[in-house]
């Protein structure tokens, strides 16, 4: 459906992904949130959130190259928990009853 022409980090550190529709028999028009996963099928390196990109079609008007930019997949670091609980003891102390005499 798509052929990557390139994939480069530009100065700010965003991600830019040329690509090129292959001309097919079938007319398709896709809104960009639909071609990210299709994207990062094609693409070696893991894409972060889209920032620029536009609806994609193959019909003639349209142009054949389109350009998104995402940003840059930063991993979480993970948080330390711990994984030790305290044990706690509970007792319950009940008082005899004291009969009066």
């Amino acid at each position: 459906m798509i052929k990557i022409i390139s994939c480069t980090k530009n100065e700010e550190g965003k991600i830019e992904v040329v690509f090129r529709l292959n001309p097919s028999e079938a007319v398709y028009k896709n809104p960009k949130h639909k071609m990210v996963p299709i994207i990062q099928e094609n693409v070696d390196v893991k894409l972060g959130e889209l920032i620029v990109g536009t609806e994609v079609c193959n019909k003639s008007g349209f142009p054949n190259e389109y350009t998104f930019i995402f940003e840059q997949f930063v991993r979480k670091p993970k948080k330390k928990v711990d994984t030790e609980e305290p044990s706690v003891k509970i007792r319950r102390s009940r008082k005899t009853e004291v009969t009066g005499g």
